[in-house]
C-alpha cells in the first residue's frame, strides 16, 4: 500500500476525530483536519494540517477545500444538543456542501458517519433498517438521518464521478 494517501477528516480535532488522525499520521499518509475550532495544545499532532472553517458555509469551504483527497471521513457535527438549528445546519447542510464541493473530484471513499440515534429507539444492538422514515425524536438523530438519505440519494443518481 502506498504511504503517501490524502485524507480529509471533517470533525479531526472531536474525540473521534482526533485519534482517527493520530491512527494516519503514524501510517504516514497526509492528514488533513477541518473544524472550526483550533484542537486543544494536548492534542495538536505534528503531522496533520489542521483547516479552519465551519463546513455549513459553503463558500468558505469551496476556499479551503481545492484539492484532491483519496479519502474522505466526515465526523463533523455541532456537539451542543442543545442548539437546534445548528445541529440542523452543521449536519445535514456541512454533509450537503462537502459532497457538492467534490462532486467533480469525487474521493475513492468517502465515508459518512451516522448514529445509532437514526434507527430510532429501539433496544441495543438495533436492527438496521435501510432508508426508512423513523421518528428519531431528535433535531440530532433527524440531522443525522437527513444526512444519510442526502448521500444514499446522491449515490443513487449518480452524481457522484468515481476516480
Amino acid at each position: 500500500m502506498k504511504d503517501n494517501y490524502k485524507i480529509l477528516i471533517p470533525g479531526g480535532t472531536g474525540f473521534i476525530g482526533y485519534h482517527l488522525c493520530l491512527f494516519f499520521v503514524k501510517k504516514n499518509w497526509k492528514v488533513f483536519s477541518i473544524s472550526k475550532s483550533k484542537p486543544k495544545k494536548n492534542r495538536k499532532i505534528k503531522g496533520v494540517k489542521y483547516i479552519y472553517c465551519n463546513v455549513s458555509n459553503k463558500k468558505n469551504l469551496k476556499k479551503k477545500l481545492d484539492v484532491y483527497y483519496d479519502y474522505i471521513v466526515n465526523l463533523s457535527g455541532y456537539v451542543d444538543h442543545s442548539k437546534n438549528q445548528l445541529i440542523t445546519k452543521t449536519h445535514y447542510q456541512g454533509c450537503k456542501n462537502l459532497a457538492n464541493n467534490f462532486k467533480k473530484k469525487w474521493p475513492k471513499k468517502f465515508i459518512q458517519i451516522g448514529s445509532s440515534i437514526e434507527y430510532g429507539k429501539q433496544e441495543s444492538p438495533q436492527k438496521e433498517i435501510l432508508l426508512k422514515k423513523i421518528d428519531t425524536s431528535s433535531f440530532y438523530g433527524n440531522a443525522k438521518l437527513a444526512s444519510t438519505f442526502f448521500y444514499y440519494h446522491y449515490l443513487k443518481k449518480n452524481l457522484i464521478q468515481y476516480q
